[in-house]
């Protein structure tokens, strides 16, 4: 399945409450999409078997996965870590799954972090996904 496609069939809850695609660009070895919301932008990247997504707002990104484990006590209750063989379907499959796992379980949460933030939230967070990233 194309990655376009995997976004429309796994990212329901997203989809059905105010994003929208406004942008899918095909690389060739990589795919990007953006989905709209009315005040930020959610971004995501297949870049072969490898997957990101990031929420903008206000010009700052923020890892989605490792924004959603800062604002859960910075426990890891997502994760994304796949060292298996399986294929890019099943692959796009799982973390569009928990991409809208995320999204309609922690948005509300998201946004009251981005609305609230202050240098310090921001500081403390760059330094727990540095943490998170080792």
């Amino acid at each position: 399945m194309n990655f376009d496609i995997d976004i429309q069939v796994y990212l329901k809850y997203p989809l059905n409450n105010g994003f929208e695609i406004s942008e899918y660009k095909n690389y060739g070895m990589s795919e990007y999409c953006k989905l709209e919301y009315q005040i930020l932008s959610l971004e995501i990247w297949r870049d072969r078997i490898d997957y990101y997504s990031s929420i903008i707002f206000n010009n700052n990104n923020y890892n989605t996965i490792h924004l959603a484990n800062f604002l859960n006590d910075k426990i890891s209750k997502y994760e994304f870590i796949d060292f298996s063989f399986e294929t890019i379907n099943v692959d796009s499959e799982r973390f569009l799954t928990l991409l809208n796992q995320i999204i309609e379980s922690e948005f509300d949460n998201i946004l009251n972090f981005l609305f609230n933030i202050t240098d310090e939230k921001y500081n403390d967070f760059i330094e727990y996904c540095e943490k998170s990233s080792m």
